[in-house]
């Protein structure tokens, strides 16, 4: 296993397979688990073929019955012609992705992978898989008997085991008639419940911009409904990251971003308008 599947494989363990559906995020969590110098082409092949489709072809081809060496071979030659990666490059591309889906044999990548000179990642510093959630305890076996006991010495007592204490709690409290038990003061939570800050919040990259203040603005001066929209994306984002779902999160700023751009283009299509018409229009008292 190579040091560029290592890191896909542990991307898709941590927010799933619908990371491969996009190419920005791809591209960004590559860059942060690749180093800059060494494994750039490599996350632009990848990334060239998760924008041209790969993985849904893969999965198309794989599971009409097609082989999956002939299934990579396809998808990499329209890559190469649509890209201008080489061949070599593109069949790498397809293969790692199959594998991470598990669609494609490992052995495959790595004969690829050996041909473009990869290094092998041992064992040893392979990510580990996720425990089970439960793992039942382990049945130690009984230690046996010894063979043979040594001679009791002459003259030897034994001791009669003590017996144990036995704990006897306090007598309890015995209510007197005509006396109501007095009420015990129990602390309620108030406020805004707020999730804990887990292991997968620390994993993630930092949170993205939420674009409030813009969404604001053009809700005054531009198109208040579509600044209202870009508002409630914007809210949405901070959200989504503090529960750890950082897709969603990034998806909310996307389309926080998406409705401010339009109320501020709706609004300068407004004035446009109103100034041409102004402009327009004869002035009855002829100046």
């Amino acid at each position: 296993m190579t040091d560029t599947l290592v890191a896909l494989n542990d991307i898709v363990r941590r927010f799933g397979n619908s990371i491969l559906d996009d190419a920005d995020d791809l591209r960004s969590l590559l860059g942060d688990v690749l180093p800059e110098d060494e494994k750039a082409p490599d996350r632009y092949v990848l990334v060239d073929a998760v924008s041209d489709g790969a993985v849904a072809r893969l999965r198309s081809l794989i599971s009409a019955g097609a082989d999956p060496a002939a299934a990579v071979d396809s998808v990499a030659s329209e890559i190469a012609q649509h890209r201008g990666t080489d061949q070599l490059s593109a069949r790498w591309a397809c293969a790692t992705l199959g594998v991470v889906l598990g669609v494609v044999p490992e052995t495959l990548q790595a004969d690829l992978a050996k041909q473009r000179g990869e290094r092998s990642v041992p064992v040893s510093e392979r990510v580990p898989p996720k425990p089970d959630p439960y793992t039942p305890p382990v049945q130690r076996a009984p230690d046996p008997p010894p063979a043979s006991l040594p001679p009791t010495p002459p003259g030897y007592q034994p001791q009669q085991p003590q017996q144990p204490q036995v704990y006897q709690p306090p007598a309890a409290h015995v209510q007197q008639p005509g006396y109501a038990q007095p009420a015990t003061w129990q602390p309620t939570p108030s406020g805004p419940v707020i999730p804990a800050w887990n292991e997968r919040n620390a994993a993630m990259p930092a949170a993205p911009p939420n674009h409030l203040a813009l969404a604001i603005i053009t809700t005054v001066l531009c198109c208040p409904p579509f600044g209202i929209a870009s508002i409630v994306y914007a809210n949405r984002v901070n959200a989504k990251y503090l529960t750890g779902d950082y897709a969603g999160a990034l998806e909310a700023s996307k389309q926080a971003r998406l409705w401010w751009i339009v109320a501020m283009c709706v609004g300068v299509v407004a004035w446009l308008i109103s100034v041409i018409i102004a402009n327009s229009t004869p002035d009855p008292y002829g100046y």
